[in-house]
């Protein structure tokens, strides 16, 4: 009788936390055609997180699954895009630095808005969730969902150890780091292209349009802006030793409004490894319950 029940538990188990389904979007525009592609976790729930990855990643990067897997035993679906960084069906790896870089991150947006479009067919409650610079682009594609009709499913936002550099900061650093002023790019031919560091990457090929949709954070698009204007449950969870973006957790500090938590997890790296993923899991089970 006891072998039994250990079968009849392993089966259950193993349904419950099997692989998540691949899926694929077909987008078209003025200048191209891309397959766009993600993971879904669907387990029949009726509240889906969208969950976006940081700088240059990708589906398949631990902390983005971590957090779906853990989504699963607080009956919520997860739908984790691959930004495509222009690439049709781009694959899950992180996006090489030694290519000329002329994607923008305005068409990132619009690819996190068709996920929406698509989670929002299927499911009554959608939570955007973005981890560092995805914390940021989860707020940029809110602001775009806030000026359409069909809005309300957007129920709440998490940001995983958002990065937060205003423009100011952001331009100073280049000016200093690769002698590139964001002032002097804007006179320049968006089509034409400059050798500087670009996403985490040294001295690489860039076109002029693909720095500026980045870097040019100008007219409140920096996350602490974004966040002054949010009005939903919003919770950000910071880590204590991020040596990515240590200047979020002072940033935040003069933000107070009602709707936005913000917990910071004692011991944790940017990426939440060691077990400390499950700390936030911990804080999140008992926000949603």
């Amino acid at each position: 009788m006891k072998k039994i029940l250990f079968i009849f538990i392993f089966f259950i188990s193993q349904g419950l936390y099997s692989d998540p389904k691949n899926i694929h979007l077909d987008v078209s525009s003025d200048s191209s055609n891309l397959t766009l592609n993600a993971h879904h976790y669907d387990y029949g729930s009726n509240t889906v997180a969208i969950i976006l990855h940081g700088m240059r990643g990708h589906r398949n990067m631990e902390i983005v699954n971590g957090i779906a897997n853990n989504f699963i035993g607080l009956n919520i679906d997860s739908l984790i895009p691959n930004l495509s960084y222009g690439i049709s069906s781009r694959n899950n790896d992180f996006l090489p630095c030694d290519i000329k870089h002329s994607h923008v991150n305005d068409n990132n947006i619009k690819e996190v808005m068709e996920w929406w479009r698509y989670a929002n067919e299927r499911y009554d409650n959608i939570i955007l969730v973005g981890h560092s610079m995805g914390g940021q682009d989860i707020l940029s594609v809110y602001k775009h969902i806030m000026l359409l009709q069909n809005n309300y499913s957007i129920k709440s936002i998490m940001l995983f150890a958002p990065s937060s550099q205003d423009y100011n900061e952001i331009r100073d650093s280049f000016i200093n780091s690769s002698g590139v002023d964001i002032e002097e790019l804007k006179t320049m031919s968006l089509s034409s292209y400059i050798t500087t560091d670009f996403l985490g990457c040294k001295k690489q090929e860039v076109k002029v349009e693909s720095f500026l949709s980045y870097y040019d954070l100008s007219g409140g698009r920096d996350t602490v802006s974004m966040l002054s204007a949010i009005d939903i449950p919003t919770y950000i969870f910071l880590a204590s030793e991020d040596t990515y973006v240590p200047e979020t957790a002072e940033k935040l500090t003069d933000i107070n409004k009602d709707n936005i938590q913000i917990y910071t997890i004692d011991g944790s790296d940017h990426f939440f490894r060691d077990l400390y993923l499950d700390d936030v899991l911990d804080i999140i089970s008992g926000l949603i319950e």
